[in-house]
């Protein structure tokens, strides 16, 4: 894979790609319906991988790298087999998983803040912290990906795959805005979309306060999380291939073939 050898430092990238890479990422992934299976799938996993404590520092990379992965191939045409990407997914595994784990204590502690807050703080307030949270996450995880990515180097350090990654959030601020842009209305339409679907259920036949309704509430949510952590992931995985690849419109021509 072509892509992963050159990683090394980012190109310059214009606002303008980097505004459209989530919009790539989705219709890349909604023009490949198989392609879209499998990282739904993965998009699961990592879903029903957030409860399970300890062990989710390890699957969680591990799925993130192959969404990430099995993305790139298809842009760069590899054709590799999955047993090839799984190669991949579990080079360097050990600086993967410690700089996940590493880079998920900012976001541990901002989660701890917030339940910590439940007893002190009015609902109204805590809609904030909640909705601060979220567009945190959204940028966190765009760093959290780079340094995965950046892992996967033969020669990759924890300490690289943290610094440069950080030091991509400070370097190209605007580049984070803009993303923070486009994932928080992202973020908007789907809790739009998931509220509608659950204002609806009464109509259905549903009984308000029933179990029937709050398994199906649960249901909708986890399906909305997932279809949105897809959508997520390959539109902050095309930003990573523009910004790593050899020119910005290089790889946007790629990415849009």
């Amino acid at each position: 894979m072509i892509f992963l050898k050159q990683i090394e430092t980012p190109g310059n990238l214009d606002l303008r790609t980097a505004f459209l890479a989530p919009f790539q990422g989705i219709s890349f992934l909604l023009s490949r319906p198989f392609l879209l299976l499998k990282v739904l799938l993965c998009s699961v996993a990592i879903v029903l991988s957030l409860p399970v404590f300890i062990l989710n520092f390890f699957t969680i990379p591990i799925f993130l790298c192959l969404i990430m992965l099995m993305i790139i191939n298809d842009i760069e045409g590899d054709n590799l087999s999955f047993a090839e990407i799984m190669t991949l997914v579990y080079t360097n595994i050990k600086i993967k998983v410690k700089s996940f784990i590493f880079m998920s204590f900012p976001a541990l502690l901002f989660i701890l803040y917030i339940l910590h807050s439940i007893e002190n703080f009015s609902k109204s307030v805590l809609i904030y912290e909640m909705f601060g949270l979220l567009c945190f996450l959204n940028i966190w995880g765009l760093i959290t990906a780079n340094a995965l990515l950046i892992s996967s180097k033969n020669n990759s350090t924890l300490l690289n795959s943290v610094t440069d990654s950080l030091n991509l959030l400070v370097s190209k601020p605007f580049v984070f805005f803009s993303q923070l842009i486009i994932w928080t209305m992202g973020l908007m339409f789907t809790l739009a979309v998931l509220g509608a679907y659950i204002l609806i259920l009464p109509s259905v036949g549903v009984a308000h306060g029933s179990l029937l309704e709050m398994v199906m509430v649960i249901l909708i949510t986890f399906i909305a999380v997932c279809v949105y952590l897809a959508f997520y992931i390959s539109g902050i995985t095309v930003l990573l291939y523009h910004w790593y690849g050899k020119t910005s419109q290089q790889s946007e021509d790629t990415a849009d073939s």
